[in-house]
């Protein structure tokens, strides 16, 4: 997952693995800024332009915000042993990294996060996990929604293979009051869908139990005289193909 997103200015924003957040320039000197915005390791960050609110900026934040435990038994300087990671997804302003907007429980029992992608305008969020399961949160950076508790909605409960990847992609729409929005996703299939022959099987657009590949319809329809966005009617999940990819093994061009 990145750690790393460019704002407009070509300001570099960084997550470590101690929960801060770093700048550099483009050309990569790097700031003496830095936020402590999580207890543990920072595993996703986006840059978000809101250009129909007044250009306002944020950076949404995937986390592990667990606290360290350390070994009782060992030396007093000794380093934190794992905990169990709470995933928790943070929504800030640019301008100020000590108060979110947003906060959201993005936990799934005692399974990890594999994927994280972010809409470029901040309507929805995805996460992947590594039982297959894909969660899809909306409005996270709309002011209107600020403090609610966030309801994801969930486009695959379970699937054989983990997922490795999300991308959002969005079709130009004739309304404004309607976002065509696409979400793909790729699984970790690695070779489990190989015959003995090393051949591919035939699949089914609507075989999703089988599919490396699915693209799911994530549509929104904006509320009249409000900013916030709602569920528009969706078609069906299709799947791609049997074949997926593993992490880092992707690239989406739009």
């Amino acid at each position: 997952m990145p750690t790393c997103a460019v704002a407009e200015s070509g300001l570099l924003i960084f997550g470590d693995e101690l929960g801060n957040i770093i700048f550099a320039d483009r050309e990569l000197k790097v700031s003496e800024r830095k936020h402590k915005i999580f207890n543990g390791e920072v595993l996703g960050l986006a840059y978000v332009l809101d250009a129909a609110n007044q250009n306002r900026q944020y950076i949404v934040a995937l986390g592990d915000d667990a606290r360290p435990s350390y070994d009782a038994t060992a030396a007093y300087n000794a380093s934190p042993v794992s905990s169990t990671p709470i995933y928790i997804i943070k929504v800030f302003s640019i301008t100020d990294f000590q108060h979110p907007i947003q906060v959201i429980n993005a936990t799934v029992g005692d399974t990890s996060i594999t994927a994280f992608a972010v809409h470029s305008e901040g309507l929805e969020v995805a996460v992947g996990y590594s039982n297959g399961k894909v969660l899809v949160f909306s409005n996270v950076v709309s002011r209107d929604a600020q403090g609610r508790a966030q309801t994801p909605t969930v486009l695959l409960a379970n699937h054989f293979a983990g997922v490795s990847n999300l991308f959002f992609c969005e079709s130009n729409s004739k309304s404004t009051d309607v976002r065509r929005i696409k979400l793909f996703v790729v699984m970790d299939t690695k070779d489990s869908q190989n015959d003995a022959t090393g051949q591919m099987n035939d699949l089914d657009q609507d075989d999703i139990e089988h599919a490396g590949i699915i693209v799911f319809d994530v549509s929104l329809s904006l509320i009249p005289n409000k900013s916030i966005y709602v569920i528009s009617p969706r078609q069906g999940p299709k799947a791609l193909d049997e074949q997926g990819a593993s992490k880092f093994n992707v690239c989406f061009f739009k």
